[in-house]
């Protein structure tokens, strides 16, 4: 049996998974889920043809956005939809159909360790490739050498309310942001991502077919008791990608 329409990269999240670092699955997460959404697909399309059509009377027919950003990718945190222009593939390839050495390469660029003191002062530091005031805004601040480290931090905090308020605290960036996820992030957060993108697949198949069906197919690709071995499981799997899919849309909506 056979899902009409849709590669396998578009529903065995079980599969695809399974060697996956955090950091992947919740690009995946947010990459995969975000293509159910037409508001944000919209909204997406219409910033891509603004900045074709924009830049290339700047830069020449020889320009292109796809292959700049993809040298230079656009720090936008991931929570944000904007965050999809730095895959051209979106939203019409399914995310691991991407290349695995080019994920990797948007991972690194886009997502930083910050295990280090080193790696977090690099959150203050200008991205290479990216110097338009109008995209990345430039300060330079003094740090005297009479202030404590608590009244240099108490300083830093009032300037930026001051004069960057739209950015604000972790978890209120702005109403455009898709708010998912549990407050400590983490691993309780990537284990509901899996489980959620896993849930995405079934939906998907739910949608060409009935929960019966579903479950023969998890069967026959799995060689025996698949992971949605009742159709109870499937309805459930629905239900739950169901949930996150409209959390999505409230974004998009906004």
């Amino acid at each position: 049996m056979k899902a009409r329409n849709l590669a396998r990269e578009d529903w065995d999240f079980k599969s695809l998974l399974g060697d996956s670092s955090q950091k992947e699955i919740k690009v995946c997460y947010y990459y995969e889920f975000a293509r159910e959404v037409p508001a944000i697909r919209e909204r997406i399309e219409k910033f891509r043809s603004l900045a074709r059509s924009s830049l290339t009377d700047l830069l020449g027919d020889n320009w292109s956005l796809d292959t700049s950003i993809g040298e230079h990718p656009i720090l936008i945190a991931l929570e944000y939809p904007e965050f999809f222009l730095n895959y051209p593939e979106w939203p019409r390839t399914p995310y691991f159909i991407i290349d695995r050495t080019i994920r990797e390469r948007r991972i690194r660029a886009l997502i930083w360790d910050e295990t280090s003191d080193e790696d977090l002062a690099k959150r203050l530091e200008t991205s290479p490739g990216i110097d338009n005031p109008n995209i990345w805004r430039e300060i330079k601040l003094a740090v005297p050498i009479y202030h404590t480290h608590e009244e240099l931090i108490e300083g830093f905090r009032a300037y930026l309310k001051l004069h960057f308020p739209l950015q604000g605290k972790a978890g209120k960036k702005g109403d455009r942001t898709i708010k998912i996820g549990y407050a400590q992030g983490g691993a309780a957060e990537v284990r509901m991502q899996d489980n959620a993108l896993r849930a995405l697949g079934v939906y998907r198949l739910r949608k060409q077919m009935t929960a019966s069906k579903v479950v023969t197919l998890f069967e026959e690709t799995f060689l025996g008791k698949g992971p949605y071995h009742e159709e109870s499981a499937v309805n459930r799997a629905k239900a739950l990608a169901q949930k996150h899919i409209a959390r999505f849309e409230k974004s998009g909506d906004l």
